[in-house]
């Protein structure tokens, strides 16, 4: 499940030129040069949709330019920062309003809400019982409904027990954090070789508390662990100050982590939040191999880093 993103956002912060003319193969890249160089910094899928003529109601086929997938040297650009920690990008940095979905995925994420608002008695209910589950305390329960006036029922609906607040508050009182990182299902449009997971959080000292440096360390180190196509989500329940040591437990040298050759996490401000109540994170994580690490540059400095069209012909 997607959390906090806006769909099709503004690219205010990029030079843009118009989609190629009609004819032009898809996935045409406007960027051939670096954005130092004056050239736009996206390229562009084009598709084809039905337009209607206002004065004869004809219609004919129309060309949409959408951005393409964001390559690992364009997120390098736009959210590494030169401090110490190179892969936290901080909350109220300007341009995460720049994440977006693909059409396509945003229509399955569309749907999916409309599915859960006919199923579910909210998107909470069903996101404790499918991303943190049993293994939480959590069950999915019936919620009893009323017939109409003509003696017909309602779809079935369904909650979580405990809910997300009788959860939380029991954690909080408890001194307890329950983590669950899974794989976003509806993830931000980004390159084929780029895997978007989501942190999940229950509990901690306030409810406000939010994701905390060593909980974005454990859930990178359990992604060091498998592979992408092994990976099928890690949880953790412990004690509020015991999060550093399962962070720590399982280091691996950088040869070690199962291809994982850089990555970036953070927050969404709360206006990019589509699921506000509950604690989560975004994590990017790039894999690759040595010659992929090779290829694009020096990812400390994003200043180095290759350009994402150089990227997108060696991956």
């Amino acid at each position: 499940m997607n959390l906090g993103c806006k769909p099709m956002t503004s690219f205010q912060y990029f030079q843009r030129r118009p989609p190629s003319p009609s004819g032009s193969r898809p996935f045409k890249s406007y960027a051939k040069n670096g954005p130092g160089e004056g050239q736009a910094f996206l390229s562009y899928r084009l598709f084809s949709t039905k337009s209607t003529n206002d004065r004869n109601e004809a219609t004919a086929d129309v060309e949409i330019a959408e951005p393409a997938s964001f390559t690992w040297p364009q997120l390098v650009q736009l959210f590494r920062l030169p401090d110490e920690n190179n892969h936290s990008v901080p909350s109220n940095h300007p341009k995460l309003e720049l994440f977006r979905r693909s059409s396509a995925v945003q229509s399955k994420y569309l749907a999916h809400q409309t599915k859960l608002r006919h199923q579910w008695k909210s998107p909470y209910d069903y996101l404790c019982v499918n991303k943190f589950g049993k293994k939480f305390g959590f069950e999915r329960i019936s919620v009893k409904v009323q017939a109409d006036s003509n003696n017909n029922l309602p779809e079935p609906k369904y909650e979580a027990k405990p809910s997300l607040k009788a959860a939380s508050d029991h954690a909080i009182k408890n001194n307890l954090r329950y983590l669950s990182l899974v794989h976003n299902d509806f993830p931000y449009d980004v390159d084929e070789k780029i895997d978007h997971y989501c942190l999940w959080k229950i509990g901690g000292r306030t409810v406000r508390e939010g994701i905390l440096e060593d909980e974005m360390k454990w859930a990178v180190t359990e992604l060091t662990k498998s592979s992408r196509v092994n990976f099928i989500g890690s949880i953790l329940i412990v004690k509020h100050n015991e999060v550093d040591y399962y962070a720590t437990k399982h280091q691996f040298s950088h040869d070690e982590q199962h291809g994982i050759v850089d990555y970036l996490y953070w927050v969404n401000p709360p206006h990019l939040q589509s699921m506000p109540e509950i604690q989560h994170a975004h994590i990017l994580v790039l894999r690759g191999d040595s010659d992929t690490q090779m290829n694009l540059g020096n990812l400390d400095n994003p200043s180095m880093a290759m350009h994402g069209n150089s990227l997108r012909s060696k991956l």
